[in-house]
C-alpha cells in the first residue's frame, strides 16, 4: 500500500469529514463498485468507530481500491442511519463534478481544491476530469448549498458539469483511491490540495455574488402534487437522465409494503428504455442501484434471498423496457415478457412524479391513499384505551420504555391462553398463538428489568412464575413440558404436564448463540417448530428417552433480549424463518419523562387481570381481514407473489391482535385490535431494519480495522524490505570497492577489470533477504552513484558482459540510511 496515497486519502477525509473527529458525531457514508460485485453501499461508519476514525477511513479506502474496487464517499457528515438529501449535519463546502476536460484556471479563480477523478477520455486533450470543492466559512441551508454547487459547476465546468451532483448526499471519489472504470487503474489524486496557499475560504454571500447568484438565495416553494385519483403522473421528459434514474430508485425505496416487486419491475423497464435513449449511461451500475434499493427495504428476509429475488425482477423488467422502450418511457406497465402471453404489472399506484422546472429534479409525492389509514401511531397508540394508558403510565413510572412494556404484557397474556385456543383455519389449518418477542436494545437499556416489571404490573398468580424458564438445549426445551407420573403404581416418564404453558426468557441473545454453536444443537429448529405450535420431540430405542409432544397441545412464548450488534443470531436465520416468527420492539422511548417534575405514579389498572374461564376454540377476526389474507395466499399459490414476508406478517399481526383483544377481555379480534396490531408490526419491521444497519456498521468497522491492519503490515513489510535492499546495496558496494583495490591474485579478476555478476552474487550470499533483494539493491547502488556499470566484450563472439566499478559517491559512514 502506497503511503503517499494513504496520506492523500487522509487529507481528503480530514478536509470534508473532520467533524467526525472534532465533534465526535454523525457518520460517513461509503460505497464501492466493481465488475464482480456491482454497486455496494458499505457505510455508515459512525464517529466513534475507532480512536482515529479518519486514519482508519483513509487506510481502508486505499486498501479497498488496491483490491480492484472503485471507492466513493459522501463528503458531508450525516446522522447514523440516514444519508438523505438536505439532511447533512453541516454543509461547509460546495462541490462540482466536472465530467469533461477540467479548466484549472477557472478553478484557481475561485480558490478551489481540485481532485482528478481518474477519468481520461480520448478528445480530452490530456486534460483530467475531476471534482472541484470550495470551502465555506459557515454551514449553509440545503437550498443555498444546492444553488452554490450548481453555480460552481456551471462556472468551472460549463457544459461538462454533471448537473446530478449538487446535493449534500452525493458520493464522490476520495483522493488516494483508484478509478477502475476503464479496467486499468488510474489514480484519483489531488491537483490542488487543501493546504495549497491558493485555496480560499469564502463567505457564502461573497461566493454567491462571484457566481452571479442573488443574495440571500430564496428558498424554493414546495411542489404541489395533484391529489386527484384521476390525475396521471406528469411526464418527466424535461428532467436529466440522472434525475430520472434517481426518481426511479426512490420509487423502489418508497413503495408500499407488498408493492416492492411491482415498483422494481416498473422501474427496471423505464431504466432500460433510458439506457437505450442515452448511450452514455452505465447499464450495469443502474441495474445494481435498483437491486440495492430493493434489498435495502425493511424486511425479515436475508439479504442474499432478497438480492436473488431483486436480480430476477430487474431482469424481467429490463427485457420489457428494451423490447418496447417507447411504451416504457410513456409510462406503460412493464414486467414479464409479453411474448410469453403474460400481462405486465401495472405502474405502482399512489405516487406521482413532480418535476422542478428550474433544476429538473424529480421528486415523488402521494396521489391518493391506497388503504384506510391507521387511526393511531406508535407515539399515541397508548391513548387508544384506558388499559394501554395504564401500561404506558406503569412503564414511565419506572422509567421503562412503554413499547417494550406493552410487548412483555402481550407475551404474558398469550402465555396464559390454553393451547386449545387458536386462530381459525382460514388458510391451511388452525394456527397456534405461540409467539416470540425480541426486545432490542443495547446493554443497560432495561430489557431484563422490563420483563420483571411487567410481571408485577399484571399481578399474575404464583403458577405464572412456575411457567417461566431459561432456554437451554432444544431437548431441554421439549423436556420442560414433560414430567413423570405414576400410572397403576408405576412411574411413567415423559408425560405432558397438566399445565403445558412455558414462558422462556433469554436475557442475552448471545447465550442462545453459544447454545446454537454446540455440536449437534437442535435449539434453532426446535424453537422454529415451537413458535408455530408444531409437534416436538424425538424418537429413541430406549422407551424412557422417547419425547413426544403433539402439535397444538402446548403454549410457548419466548422473550429474548437482543443487542443490535448481536441480532444476526436471529436475522441470519431468515431463510429458515426464525426472525419472521418474532415481534421486534426497540428499547427506547422518546416520550419518557424528561425531568423529575414530569414523573408519573404507578397505576393500578392491570392488577387482577385474568383470562375468562371459558375461551372459545377460535379467536375469530373480521371477514374483510380474512378476505385480504385469502386473496394474498391465493395469488401466492398461483405464483403471482414474490413477497414471502407478507404471509408471515399477517400471522404475527393476528397473534398480536389476539393478545390485544384478550388483554381487553374481548374473545374476538375487532377492527380496532387489527389496526393497533398493524402499528406494532410496522414498528417491528422498522426495528429489524435498524438492526440490519447496525450489523452493517459493525461489519464496516471490522473491515476498516482489517484494512488498517493490512495497511500497517504492508507499510511495515515495505520498510523492512527497503532496509534489506539498502543493506544489500551497501554490501555490494563494499565488495566492488574491495575488489577494485585488491592486490594481484587476491580476486578472480584483475582489479582494473571491474567486478562481474558473480561478485555481486557473492556479496549478498550471507543473508536470505539480501539475496531476495539483489536486483533492487544493485539498481539502488547505481542510482545512488556508488557503482557504475560498463558493457565489455566477452571472449565468445557477439557476447558482452557487465562489469561494475566504484562510482563517484559512497554510502554514508556506517552504511545506515540516516
Amino acid at each position: 500500500m502506497d503511503p503517499l496515497r494513504v496520506a492523500d486519502a487522509l487529507a481528503w477525509f480530514t478536509e470534508f469529514l473532520g467533524e467526525l473527529k472534532t465533534a465526535r458525531r454523525g457518520a460517513v457514508y461509503l460505497a464501492t463498485s466493481s465488475p464482480a460485485k456491482g454497486w455496494c453501499e458499505t457505510g455508515p461508519v459512525p464517529a466513534d468507530a475507532a480512536q482515529d476514525v479518519l486514519g482508519s477511513l483513509a487506510a481502508s479506502a486505499v486498501h479497498t481500491a488496491d483490491a480492484g474496487h472503485n471507492v466513493f464517499a459522501c463528503p458531508y457528515v450525516h446522522d447514523l442511519g440516514h444519508r438523505r438529501k438536505g439532511r447533512a449535519l453541516a454543509r461547509r463546502h460546495a462541490h462540482a463534478d466536472i465530467d469533461g476536460p477540467l479548466d484549472l484556471g477557472r478553478a484557481h479563480a475561485v480558490g478551489a481544491m481540485v481532485v482528478a477523478s481518474g477519468s481520461l477520455v480520448d478528445g480530452d486533450e490530456g486534460k483530467p476530469r475531476g471534482h472541484v470543492y470550495v470551502r465555506l466559512s459557515e454551514s449553509v441551508a440545503p437550498h443555498v448549498h444546492a444553488a452554490l454547487c450548481a453555480a460552481l459547476g456551471r462556472f468551472v465546468g460549463g457544459e461538462s458539469w454533471d448537473a446530478s451532483k449538487c446535493a449534500d448526499n452525493d458520493v464522490l471519489r476520495p483522493a488516494g483511491t483508484l478509478n477502475w472504470k476503464t479496467g486499468q487503474p488510474r489514480p484519483v489524486a489531488w491537483l490542488v490540495r487543501p493546504d495549497d496557499p491558493a485555496v480560499r475560504t469564502w463567505a457564502p454571500a461573497e461566493l454567491a455574488r462571484l457566481l452571479d447568484l442573488p443574495w440571500p438565495i430564496p428558498a424554493p416553494e414546495p411542489p404541489r402534487p395533484e391529489r386527484s385519483s384521476q390525475a396521471a403522473p406528469k411526464a418527466a421528459g424535461g428532467a436529466s437522465p440522472a434525475h430520472r434514474l434517481d426518481g426511479l430508485v426512490r420509487r423502489v425505496v418508497t413503495a408500499d409494503r407488498g408493492q416492492g416487486n411491482d415498483a422494481l419491475n416498473w422501474a427496471a423497464g423505464k431504466a432500460a428504455a433510458l439506457v437505450l435513449e442515452h448511450s452514455d449511461l452505465d447499464a450495469d451500475e443502474i441495474r445494481e442501484r435498483l437491486v440495492a434499493a430493493f434489498v435495502g427495504r425493511p424486511t425479515a428476509e436475508s439479504a442474499a434471498a432478497r438480492r436473488r429475488e431483486a436480480e430476477q425482477t430487474v431482469a424481467s423488467g429490463w427485457r420489457w423496457g428494451q423490447a418496447e422502450p417507447g411504451a416504457a418511457l410513456a409510462g406503460a406497465a412493464c414486467g414479464a415478457d409479453r411474448g410469453q402471453g403474460q400481462t405486465p404489472p401495472a405502474e405502482p399506484a399512489g405516487l406521482v412524479e413532480i418535476i422542478d422546472e428550474g433544476t429538473g429534479e424529480v421528486t415523488l409525492a402521494p396521489v391518493v391513499a391506497q388503504a384506510a389509514p391507521v387511526d393511531v401511531d406508535l407515539e399515541n397508540l397508548f391513548s387508544a384505551t384506558p388499559t394501554l394508558e395504564a401500561i404506558h403510565q406503569a412503564a414511565h413510572s419506572r422509567l421503562m420504555p412503554a413499547p417494550m412494556m406493552l410487548a412483555c404484557v402481550l407475551a404474558r397474556v398469550l402465555a396464559e391462553v390454553p393451547a386449545s385456543t387458536m386462530l381459525p383455519p382460514v388458510v391451511g389449518g388452525r394456527a397456534s398463538l405461540n409467539l416470540g418477542v425480541a426486545l432490542v436494545g443495547r446493554s443497560g437499556d432495561g430489557k431484563s428489568a422490563t420483563i420483571e416489571v411487567s410481571r408485577e404490573l399484571m399481578g399474575l398468580p404464583a403458577k405464572h412464575l412456575m411457567m417461566e424458564r431459561q432456554v437451554g438445549s432444544g431437548e431441554g426445551m421439549v423436556q420442560s413440558f414433560l414430567e413423570t407420573r405414576k400410572e397403576k403404581g408405576k412411574p411413567v416418564e415423559n408425560v405432558l404436564s397438566d399445565f403445558p404453558h412455558r414462558l422462556f426468557i433469554v436475557d442475552e441473545i448471545g447465550t442462545m448463540d453459544a447454545l446454537n454453536r454446540r455440536s449437534g444443537s437442535t435449539l434453532s429448529s426446535t424453537l422454529r417448530s415451537a413458535l408455530t405450535g408444531g409437534a416436538l420431540g424425538s424418537e429413541n430405542a430406549v422407551r424412557e428417552r422417547i419425547r413426544r409432544i403433539r402439535l397444538g397441545t402446548y403454549r410457548l412464548v419466548l422473550l429474548a433480549g437482543v443487542q443490535p450488534a448481536l441480532s444476526d443470531v436471529l436475522l441470519n436465520d431468515a431463510d429458515a424463518g426464525t426472525p419472521q416468527r418474532f415481534l421486534w420492539v426497540r428499547a427506547t422511548d422518546p416520550t419518557l419523562p424528561a425531568s423529575a417534575e414530569e414523573d408519573v405514579d404507578w397505576p393500578d389498572g392491570l392488577r387482577g387481570w385474568r383470562l375468562p374461564e371459558q375461551l372459545p376454540e377460535f379467536i375469530d377476526y373480521p371477514d374483510q381481514v380474512k378476505a385480504e389474507i385469502r386473496d394474498f395466499h391465493r395469488e401466492k399459490a398461483r405464483g403471482n407473489v414474490r413477497d414471502e414476508l407478507q404471509g408471515h406478517l399477517y400471522l404475527i399481526r393476528l397473534k398480536v391482535a389476539a393478545a390485544l383483544a384478550l388483554l381487553h377481555y374481548d374473545e374476538a379480534i375487532t377492527e380496532q385490535w387489527w389496526q393497533l396490531a398493524g402499528v406494532l408490526v410496522d414498528h417491528s419491521l422498522q426495528v429489524q431494519g435498524w438492526c440490519r444497519r447496525e450489523l452493517q456498521a459493525v461489519a464496516t468497522r471490522e473491515q476498516m480495522a482489517k484494512g488498517r491492519g493490512d495497511a500497517e503490515r504492508a507499510l511495515g513489510a515495505r520498510e523492512r524490505a527497503d532496509e534489506a535492499t539498502w543493506d544489500a546495496a551497501v554490501a555490494i558496494w563494499r565488495t566492488v570497492e574491495r575488489h577494485a583495490h585488491a592486490g594481484a591474485g587476491d580476486v578472480a579478476h584483475a582489479p582494473d577489470e571491474g567486478c562481474t555478476a558473480r561478485c555481486v552474487t557473492r556479496a549478498v550470499k550471507n543473508k536470505t533477504e539480501w539475496r531476495a533483494a539483489k536486483a533492487e539493491a544493485l539498481e539502488l547502488a547505481m542510482n545512488e552513484g556508488w557503482l557504475v556499470a560498463e558493457e565489455v566484450a566477452g571472449a565468445a563472439a557477439n557476447r558482452a558482459s557487465t562489469r561494475y566499478r566504484p562510482g563517484d559517491t559512497r554510502p554514508r559512514e556506517g552504511g545506515g540510511r540516516g
